[in-house]
């Protein structure tokens, strides 16, 4: 090993410092060829490297495209991946991994095209084969060469959708794009071990992010928290507004008996909200019997009826105490109480309620 190493040495000496010196530029303009468009680990960027050595004399390319959503316990995961079939001697070039935020399916799907048009190269002829609808109409937008405004007011996943159209007119690149039917028996479009291995092998991947500070055609990129907003403005600001109204809704002290961790996993919310609305909320036909119901409803739930529990709170110097004044006994009056107070009676007011429910959850 040591006469190998003094060997390798010696023929390093004899080579040129100004080959070397090239050699090392060339290379660094390789990674920054991909850098531009991707932050990634070093693997992953000479794994696009040697693809991108392989195409560089091909005119034409096929390349199949997949993208999944996988959502755990604890977060959403989109694996993407894509297949340059019969290159040479029937080889297969394939590349994989991971983006995070703003999970969706077809945002998988635009992270794999986009990967695959970094290696593709200059003025080549590109023929995307997917199974997704949503991402063969994004990549109409960019075919079409329509205002780049659009992608930013009409459509989610603007800045992919931006480096995209930025790679392809750099590029100078020709799109076209197939549906392909999923799970249609395709070769390439489910090549076992690679296509089902995106969605096996989600967290063995590596996480890819867009370098969206290199983008051209765009002098302002909405961010939030260090990650650019992929929806669009508007829609962005209503979700954090109606997000900020429902937190200041939820942490009311009117409501931390139901909002602990343990009851929320407990109650049914979709049938709780059926029970809170018995009719369609966004009816164009006004009912006064409806909306008392309804609003029976929400102020029992939220402990909001005019019992005198909350009257003598508001108003203590009105009313001298909470107790009821149909108990014989000093008992408080608040929203259970009102259904069972027995009226200085021995009969219960709500056995035959009690009776009909207990019959009705039978049936169901």
């Amino acid at each position: 090993m040591e006469n190998f190493e003094e060997t390798q040495e010696n023929n390093t000496h004899d080579i040129p410092l100004n080959i070397i010196d090239e050699e090392d530029i060339r290379r660094e303009n390789k990674y920054h060829e991909v850098q531009k468009w991707i932050n990634c680990e070093n693997k992953d960027i000479r794994e696009l490297i040697y693809i991108k050595e392989k195409l560089k004399k091909r005119k034409q390319v096929k390349v199949y495209t997949d993208g999944s959503l996988e959502t755990t316990l604890t977060e959403n995961i989109m694996g993407f991946g894509w297949v340059i079939p019969e290159v040479k001697n029937y080889e297969r070039l394939t590349f994989r991994g991971n983006i995070k935020n703003f999970p969706s399916s077809t945002r998988a799907e635009l992270m794999a095209i986009f990967t695959a048009l970094i290696v593709m190269p200059t003025r080549s002829k590109v023929m995307i084969y997917t199974d997704s609808a949503c991402a063969i109409q994004n990549m109409k937008i960019i075919i079409k060469q329509i205002n780049t405004r659009e992608i930013w007011t009409k459509n989610k996943n603007p800045v992919i959708l931006q480096m995209i159209n930025d790679i392809v007119k750099e590029k100078r690149l020709k799109i076209i794009c197939y549906k392909v039917k999923a799970h249609s028996g395709d070769k390439y479009n489910e090549i076992p071990g690679f296509i089902e291995g995106i969605s096996n092998n989600f967290f063995k991947d590596t996480t890819i992010s867009l370098n969206y500070n290199n983008i051209k055609d765009r002098s302002l990129i909405p961010i939030w928290k260090s990650t650019p907003i992929e929806t669009p403005i508007k829609d962005a600001i209503k979700e954090i507004n109606s997000f900020k109204s429902m937190l200041n809704f939820k942490y009311q002290e009117r409501f931390k008996h139901i909002m602990t961790n343990t009851k929320c996993r407990e109650i049914d919310w979709d049938l709780t909200f059926k029970t809170k609305h018995p009719s369609k909320i966004t009816s164009d036909i006004t009912n006064r019997e409806d909306l008392n119901k309804r609003s029976f409803a929400l102020k029992l739930l939220c402990k909001e009826l005019l019992t005198l529990s909350k009257r003598y709170v508001h108003k203590p110097n009105l009313y001298s105490s909470s107790s009821c004044i149909l108990c014989d006994e000093s008992v408080e009056e608040d929203n259970i109480l009102i259904f069972t107070c027995k009226r200085k009676g021995d009969l219960d007011p709500i056995k035959d309620l009690t009776n009909k429910f207990k019959e009705i959850l039978k049936k169901k």
